[in-house]
Formats: C-alpha cells, structure tokens, sequence
C-alpha cells in the first residue's frame, strides 16, 4: 500500500536548489547546492522512484546559495562535502521525467546550461525568476549518459522536443536612461543548440521584451531546423493588471515605448515564421496576444500581411497549407 501511494505522490515532484553563491565583489563562486536535491535523490532511490517520477520542477529563489539569514561562511562549510559539480546532473541519472522544470534567476540558469548571460543591466529589468521548461516525448530514445562533472551539459542528456522559457517582465527597464541600449539578462543569446536538435515545439513568454532581446529571440529560432510550431506572448494576459500597476506606480512611465517595442518585435517574429515556412519545417504560429481584444485586429492584420500563404484557424492561430496542428507534447 505504501509503495502505491510513493508512486502517485513523486509522479510531479518539486526540488530546491540553492544557486551561486556570491563573493563580496559580486563574483559568483562555483555552485553550491542545498541538501534537498541529495535527499530527494537519496529518497528516490531507496524506494525505487526512478521510473515513476514524470516530471521535476527545480527552482532557486535567490542569488545566493543559503537559507534567508544564514551566515555565508557557515553555509558554505556545512555543504562543502557536496560535490557542485556532480549533484544535478545526477538527477537525470536517476531518474528519467518526460517533463523538467527550472524557476531560477537568469544566473542561475546560465551555470546549467554553460552559457554567458549579460549582467550589467540586469538591475534595471529587477526579474527575479525566468522558467526554463523542457520536455520529451517517451518514445524518444535516450542520448548516451554524460561524463562525470559536465554540469554545463545538464539539459544535454535528453532529446528534447517542447521548449518553454518564460522571461518575465521588461516594464522596469522602460524608465530607465536610454531605455533601448539595455541589455536584456537572458540565456538566449548564447546557450548551446546542442540542447535543441530534436526541438518541434517552443514557446515564447516575455512582458514587453525589447525589440534588441526579440533580436536574440529571433536568431534562436532560426538556428532550429525541425521546428514545427511556434508559439508567443508579449503582452500581459486580459486579467492581468501589471501593465496598469506600472503606469500608476511609476510616472515617468511612457506607455507608447511598450507598445513601439511590442509592434516592433512582432514584425520581427512574423518574418522569421514566414521564412521558416518556406525554408524549413515550420507549419503552426500561435499568437497568444489575440486574446487581448484590443491587439486582436492589429494582429490579425500584420500577421495576414506576412503569412499570406497561411491559413487563419482563430484564437490567434496561424497554419501552413493545410496542415493539422502540431500539438506539444
């Protein structure tokens, strides 16, 4: 009875981590993780979880790697026996989820996918968190195991085919001095294609990006050949109240700079579908920003100036021919 219910209760499971530790100069250390992930793996193995998780969710809520108070040096003592180079990929050498899951600052995730994020600006967008999801198809094939201490080729494991990266909100960046140079903090730019070869599907999430970051976004999607179905948002949803909140909260708010840089930036993602569509695999846009009545006509009207080979199925989706959709999975 007890093994039945393990097996239902880690089928989606959530782990912390600790991220970077940072030193006085604000240099990050090697990282250091929290004893959570060695418990969970410790406690999926000694009741043989390992086939039954499906999905994980890893998330960091800080810049540095300690509980809220704790004092660094101590901190780091009491965990210095956990190896910070082995402890994450190991998860997927236990288990095997259809489904991974990372809510972490952007650091954070450029140490798990050994790439360079652009920091300087980062005070002036104030995200706290992106997500990175990533998941595969069970009929998928296992790439070969990693070698000992590649935590850079953590994602690297898997072939994965549905790509999510939620980004946040820009709005904070809008206030600041020549708003446009700013560099956005993200892993875009230059994490590894290695990760994405099989990728089908991916989807897009940013409130307001800059028009320079949907740059970075762009050159991402046409580096991936077998994608079949994109899928973006960068406005809030209909009920969210992010965008008022800004305005009324800070004055020097100018409203028409989101809207050139939303405008601006979908005409760059147009181009891309269009060129993908002729040139590669791609047969589904999703726009989610339809749901927004007062984008819809807008919307409607560019994407249909671009996509005219493209057929309108409504809800702000666009397909190729007449294909059927590419559903993720």
């Amino acid at each position: 009875m007890r093994n039945h219910t393990l097996t239902a209760l880690f089928k989606h499971t959530r782990v912390s981590f600790a991220a970077p530790s940072a030193t006085d100069d604000g240099s990050l250390h090697n990282l250091v993780y929290g004893l959570d992930v060695a418990n969970f793996l410790a406690f999926v193995d000694s009741n043989n979880l390992s086939s039954h998780v499906t999905s994980v969710v890893l998330y960091s809520t800080s810049l540095e790697g300690r509980p809220h108070g704790a004092p660094k040096a101590s901190w780091l003592e009491a965990n210095d026996s956990i190896d910070p180079l082995i402890l994450l990929p190991t998860l997927l050498d236990t288990i095997n989820p259809q489904k991974i899951t990372v809510m972490a600052h952007a650091s954070v995730l450029s140490s798990l996918v050994s790439c360079q994020v652009a920091m300087p600006d980062s005070w002036a967008f104030g995200t706290p968190l992106h997500t990175l999801h990533l998941s595969q198809s069970s009929e998928l094939p296992l790439k070969a195991s990693m070698e000992p201490n590649q935590i850079g080729r953590f994602f690297d494991s898997r072939l994965w085919n549905h790509f999510i990266l939620n980004e946040g909100s820009s709005l904070k960046a809008y206030i600041t001095y020549e708003y446009n140079l700013k560099r956005t903090p993200s892993v875009l730019p230059s994490i590894s294609m290695a990760y994405f070869t099989s990728l089908k599907s991916f989807d897009f999430i940013a409130i307001f990006p800059l028009m320079s970051h949907v740059h970075d976004l762009v050159k991402f999607i046409e580096n991936l050949p077998r994608l079949e179905r994109l899928q973006t948002q960068l406005a809030p949803n209909p009920s969210s109240n992010v965008l008022r909140d800004e305005i009324n909260t800070r004055k020097n708010c100018v409203p028409s700079d989101f809207w050139m840089e939303f405008d601006g930036g979908y005409t760059e993602i147009i181009n891309i579908v269009f060129k993908l569509g002729r040139e590669a695999k791609l047969m589904e846009f999703v726009a989610l920003d339809y749901a927004v009545e007062g984008l819809r006509q807008g919307l409607e009207e560019k994407i249909g100036d671009v996509l005219k080979d493209w057929q309108s199925f409504g809800g702000g989706t666009w397909q190729k021919d007449d294909q059927q959709p590419v559903l993720p999975t």
